[in-house]
């Protein structure tokens, strides 16, 4: 499965933001081995997505981001923001 997250960021909010999101990424790392991403859009510049890609194991994968999350005190560096969360799987080959 692949997992991506995506959430609009206050113009104000990005340095905080960032450490936020950057904190998310090392503990989920450190935890599950997969190295996410974090992408903005091109256009939009406070349209921010993490991306985590070859989970096994969805469940798990899921407690220990939203253990990252708040953590990494995202709700108070990024008030307001959604983190919209879309999980894709892969085609099965036939």
């Amino acid at each position: 499965m692949n997992l991506y997250v995506y959430y609009q960021v206050s113009p104000g909010d990005h340095a905080a933001g960032r450490a936020a999101a950057e904190f998310i990424l090392r503990h989920v790392l450190a935890e599950t081995g997969i190295g996410g991403r974090l992408l903005h859009r091109r256009d939009r510049p406070d349209t921010w997505m993490e991306v985590y890609e070859g989970i096994d194991g969805d469940a798990d994968f899921e407690r220990v981001l939203e253990n990252a999350v708040v953590a990494s005190g995202f709700a108070r560096a990024m008030p307001g923001a959604v983190r919209h969360v879309e999980r894709f799987v892969p085609f099965e080959q036939r």
